[in-house]
């Protein structure tokens, strides 16, 4: 039987073939015969039996449907493989052009294609597609979610340096942001709890926005000089007898 027919021959400067074959069917093997030159094989065809049943029909679609959904969250096959694949009219065909396009394993493209009844080949590639969504779905939320910290931090981090220069033209240049700005660091050099670190920070914060003469000031930054003059990671060895 034949499995696969050339479709393109190709020789390189240095004198190298290359060959590029499509596969016609699955096939087994049956026996070796070595012709001197080269081998040849005796091989069992195992075409594609696929039935008009609604049942596979309607598993065609759903792969079909399952594909473009993973492909919109993808973003990384190329729009002429997504119509060339959508092309395909037969089950089997369908799920072997899919193969190439999805982020598979080795041993995971060698199960599909040794699969030979269609419906479980559908079923297989079904399930990865399933799985790899989810994991898409993912990433996405993920990426945003960090795009948001990240946002946020720059954002606070624009505000402070316009805060500052706006005090510097009041004339607030030794005054309190250059104070935060060293309880910030004598903050991040104590190294604290990071339930207690959020709740100093935000005190430190409350304690910036305060007018100098306010009372409450006073309170806070006793407080904040208390938390930073803590040792929070320093401790001595008993010496209890």
């Amino acid at each position: 039987g034949t499995l696969a027919k050339l479709t393109q021959k190709i020789t390189l400067p240095n004198g190298t073939v290359r060959i590029t074959v499509e596969g016609l069917h699955r096939g087994k093997i049956k026996s070796i015969i070595d012709q001197n030159d080269f081998l040849t094989a005796k091989v069992e065809e195992f075409p594609d039996v696929e039935d008009e049943s609604k049942e596979l029909r309607a598993l065609m679609r759903t792969l079909l449907q399952h594909f473009k959904q993973y492909s919109k969250l993808s973003k990384r096959i190329l729009p002429e493989t997504i119509a060339w694949i959508v092309k395909q009219d037969r089950p089997g065909k369908l799920a072997d052009a899919m193969i190439d396009s999805i982020p598979l394993r080795e041993e995971e493209k060698q199960k599909i294609l040794a699969t030979i009844d269609v419906t479980e080949r559908i079923h297989i590639i079904l399930n990865f597609l399933q799985d790899e969504k989810e994991l898409l779905k993912l990433e996405e939320k993920i990426g945003l979610q960090v795009k948001k910290n990240i946002d946020k931090t720059q954002k606070e981090y624009f505000l402070r340096e316009q805060l500052k220069v706006i005090q510097r033209e009041l004339g607030d240049r030794e005054g309190k942001t250059e104070e935060v700005d060293k309880f910030l660091t004598k903050i991040e050099e104590a190294n604290m709890p990071e339930e207690t670190k959020e709740v100093v920070l935000k005190e430190l914060a409350r304690y910036e926005k305060l007018p100098p003469n306010a009372a409450e000031a006073g309170v806070v930054r006793t407080y904040l000089d208390w938390m930073v003059a803590l040792p929070w990671s320093k401790q001595t060895e008993d010496t209890l007898d």
